[in-house]
């Protein structure tokens, strides 16, 4: 609640609307003092008053002349905290739309015969906005809105769910290596193969629980940032925003084929590590190539980029789910096709290595320190 204080020296029209409108606000308690203005500042002041309204005598008659009313508003300002702000910006929020009920009232009673609204707002403003060639009646910032959030958004999950993904990997690994579980397994009558698969299936699929979480927080917290109207389910189909099922399954293989490279490769680095520790700092050096591709895509059409840094670009394999997304409303797929081939090579590549050092016994003896920053070979 607002508390408010009001000086009236008009006592006419005008103060009687203006102490009708303050009134009808909800959270605004009016206040009116019947004193001189310098006695008002000082009660206002002791009474913790956050604003103080002084209107001056002949008010209503410049409002009968159409002439400007000059209010003097005195805000209470403390030193510590944003409260101040917040109250100074609501009043003069309100403020202004009783200066518009205003400019209403003079209109009606000058031209009876128009409509106020219409002669203070000639125009009406129909936007479209053009999507792929194809007109859609949505107004063309609420789009772009839509899709910096999306660009922002979705990028965003992937780095967090390959990032989960990883280090779940390299500490599950780490964590045996440490407590010499790890021998005792391998030592088992179960295929290697079997040991890895299932390393890597447990790794996505609780990675995929918490980015399950993070991405409705996130996405709570994106639309927090919205100004404007958001778009109606409607739109978003006009705009062809829901994707198609082909696409959602490219970018899904594309998504799983990335994630099960990035944890091969953290299984098969995290093999030389001595503890969860060392494990942990190893799978670190692949985080830039989990988010450099990230913040370019949100920020930047690779297309747009020189063909050298494109090349470098597109051969790092954690890209191509963030560029799925992209091609997921604009139902171009072919760069997509063309990605998940290369992520699908690269996968496979990786996994074979993974598989050779399970099969191997190195996996038993191979082992780096980390001390430092920097690796040390354990004979």
């Amino acid at each position: 609640e607002i508390k408010i204080a009001l000086v009236d020296e008009d006592r006419r029209e005008f103060s009687t609307y203006l102490k009708q409108y303050l009134g009808t606000l909800p959270n605004i308690k009016l206040t009116e003092y019947d004193c001189s203005l310098s006695e008002a500042i000082k009660r206002a002041w002791v009474e913790e008053m956050e604003a103080l309204i002084y209107v001056p005598p002949g008010a209503s008659e410049s409002l009968e002349r159409v002439e400007p009313i000059e209010l003097e508003i005195y805000g209470r300002v403390e030193v510590s905290g944003f409260s101040s702000t917040v109250t100074s910006g609501v009043l003069s929020g309100y403020l202004a739309s009783f200066s518009e009920f205003l400019s209403q009232t003079i209109l009606h009673k000058r031209l009876p015969e128009y409509d106020p609204f219409v002669i203070l707002n000639p125009l009406t403003l129909n936007y479209s906005s053009i999507v792929s060639g194809e007109v859609v009646k949505v107004r063309p910032e609420a789009a772009i809105q839509f899709s910096m959030n999306q660009s922002i958004t979705i990028p965003t999950i992937l780095m967090i769910l390959m990032t989960f993904a990883t280090n779940i990997a390299a500490t599950s690994i780490g964590l045996e290596k440490e407590e010499k579980t790890l021998e005792t397994l391998l030592s088992m009558p179960i295929d290697r193969m079997a040991i890895l698969f299932g390393k890597l299936l447990g790794s996505i699929s609780i990675a995929m629980i918490g980015a399950i979480s993070f991405f409705f927080g996130f996405r709570y917290y994106m639309e927090s940032f919205t100004f404007g109207e958001a778009l109606s389910p409607e739109e978003m189909s006009s705009l062809g925003l829901y994707g198609d099922p082909v696409g959602y399954i490219l970018l899904i293989i594309s998504m799983f084929l990335t994630l099960s490279s990035a944890i091969a490769i953290a299984i098969s680095i995290s093999i030389f590590a001595s503890d969860v520790r060392s494990a942990q700092a190893t799978v670190s050096y692949l985080m830039p190539l989990f988010f450099i591709p990230g913040f370019i895509t949100m920020f930047i059409d690779p297309a747009t980029l020189p063909t050298y840094l494109q090349i470098i670009l597109y051969a790092i394999p954690f890209i191509h789910p963030m560029l799925a997304t992209k091609t997921l409303f604009t139902h171009n797929y072919l760069p997509t096709i063309l990605g998940l081939i290369y992520v699908a090579a690269f996968t496979f590549l990786v996994l074979y290595i993974a598989a050779r050092f399970f099969k191997g016994e190195k996996i038993l003896t191979a082992r780096f320190g980390f001390k430092l920053g920097k690796f040390r070979r354990r004979g």
